[in-house]
């Protein structure tokens, strides 16, 4: 049989599967993600090719998927199903799901002696998906029941396993199960052998337009075997291109992807190709968009990001987390001292700029803050020798294990001055900051959240300005 008739024929099998046409539909999604899965014929060049049992098989399992996008790797997850008890009567000589699949197309006592065959991509156990149950008639007419559970559950392998598993209770409170009958196999069954009477497929090929389509993306975007992207969201105004572009700046190629109504402006550098790191990719990717900053005179803002994919994928659009509550109440009145309006307003500057990843204002408006009592820098430096330790104890002990470790034996507040305050306010070669470098970005995100306690902690107890909701 043939990939785009045994297509064909699983969707049309489905049409009864579920009220309206759910189950049915999506039949060429899922022979896509089970081609990807390399369980089928890819290309083109390949749809003339009949199917092997093996894969005819795979394609049964994977038509069992809820979602069609998954059907490759619930083919996957099924087919090496084990029978609990480590025998699979009456289905002898198969050792797994696939087997008995394979076996239910070929053989018509199999089918005659079939209740029903369930399979299922539900949880199991814990942390386990996937099980299937097989429902038959034994050689004295009584009923069998045969579960099969996955490979690495070996305590449900040993003889006599079976006769104390729970076979027709579930783990999981609901489950989507799909039950095989044997007129489905029957109709596989002869299906398959009447299409040794066709010579070709029907169609012509359609199903492979939208993967050619995928490809020559790819070769467009550079993307090549082994690649590792690096996907990056960037706010920012300078001029970016329309489409997904493929760009080089010096030795390295990035593609740009655009702004669209669910998706950031982005790019993506590829690891492997690019021979670089994660962290000295960052470094790049920030010098491009400085460039782009400088030639275009607008603001560009490396925001968050990942890597891990074989081809770029665009960056969703930051949906930042909007607190509301029903019970809402507030009744505060203005600071009147100066100082406190003063400081409130550096507060939220820094802030905006920490959530917003410009992190060197961040740092300077935090350590501002303290400068409102404290301008001369050797006050400064001696009231946050005095605070660093109570506010060391009392903030996320996260953030301040990281600060400590890069520190190292240096005193709190003499790294802070030295490190955060000069290194952001001047270009000074004895305490160099370069924000586009991912250790130094990381560095001073780590400081302006110390920073950050640090002012809170000044704004409540020295300025006096309370954190409550009501005065």
């Amino acid at each position: 049989m043939f990939a785009k008739s045994l297509q064909e024929h699983l969707s049309y099998t489905y049409h009864k599967a579920d009220f309206g046409s759910e189950a049915r539909d999506g039949f060429e999604r899922r022979f896509k993600s089970m081609r990807d899965c390399a369980l089928l014929p890819r290309g083109r060049a390949h749809r003339g090719a009949h199917l092997t049992a093996d894969q005819v098989a795979n394609a049964v399992l994977g038509s069992t998927a809820i979602q069609p996008a998954w059907a490759g790797f619930t083919a996957i997850g099924l087919a090496q199903l084990a029978p609990v008890g480590g025998s699979s009567e009456p289905f002898t000589g198969a050792v797994n799901i696939l087997g008995i699949v394979k076996l239910l197309i070929a053989d018509d006592e199999m089918r005659r002696r079939l209740v029903t065959l369930t399979l299922s991509s539900a949880e199991g156990g814990v942390n386990s998906h996937h099980y299937a149950m097989a429902v038959y008639t034994k050689d004295d007419g009584s009923m069998g029941v045969t579960s099969f559970v996955p490979k690495n559950a070996f305590s449900l392998f040993q003889p006599g396993a079976e006769v104390s598993y729970p076979h027709f209770s579930r783990y999981s409170p609901v489950s989507h199960e799909t039950s095989l009958s044997p007129t489905f196999f029957e109709e596989l069954a002869r299906k398959l052998e009447q299409s040794k009477f066709f010579s070709q497929p029907p169609g012509g090929g359609e199903e492979y337009d939208d993967e050619e389509a995928e490809k020559r993306r790819r070769d467009r975007l550079g993307v090549r075997a082994g690649s590792n992207y690096l996907n990056i969201g960037v706010d920012t105004h300078v001029t970016w291109p329309a489409e997904e572009t493929l760009v080089r700046c010096g030795s390295y190629e990035l593609v740009l992807m655009p702004r669209t109504k669910d998706r950031a402006c982005s790019v993506h550098i590829d690891l492997v190709h690019n021979r670089l790191s994660s962290e000295d990719a960052v470094t790049v990717i920030n010098r491009f968009l400085s460039l782009m900053a400088w030639v275009d005179d607008h603001y560009a803002v490396a925001q968050e990001g990942w890597s891990g994919n074989p081809i770029p994928v665009a960056v969703p659009k930051r949906e930042l987390a909007f607190v509301t509550a029903y019970g809402w109440f507030f009744d505060r009145s203005i600071p009147v001292s100066d100082e406190a309006r003063v400081g409130l307003a550096l507060y939220r500057e820094a802030r905006n700029a920490q959530e917003n990843f410009l992190v060197s204002a961040a740092v300077l408006n935090f350590y501002r803050i303290l400068e409102l009592r404290y301008p001369n820098g050797r006050d400064t430096r001696a009231f946050i020798a005095t605070r660093f330790p109570i506010v060391a104890a009392t903030s996320n002990k996260e953030d301040v294990d990281r600060f400590n470790s890069r520190r190292g034996g240096i005193e709190p507040e003499k790294y802070i001055y030295d490190a955060y305050r000069l290194a952001v306010s001047h270009a000074s070669p004895r305490t160099p900051s370069d924000p586009d470098e991912s250790v130094e970005l990381s560095r001073l995100h780590i400081g302006a959240q110390m920073l950050r306690w640090l002012a809170r902690d000044f704004i409540a107890n020295t300025l006096g300005v309370p954190d409550q909701r009501v005065d």
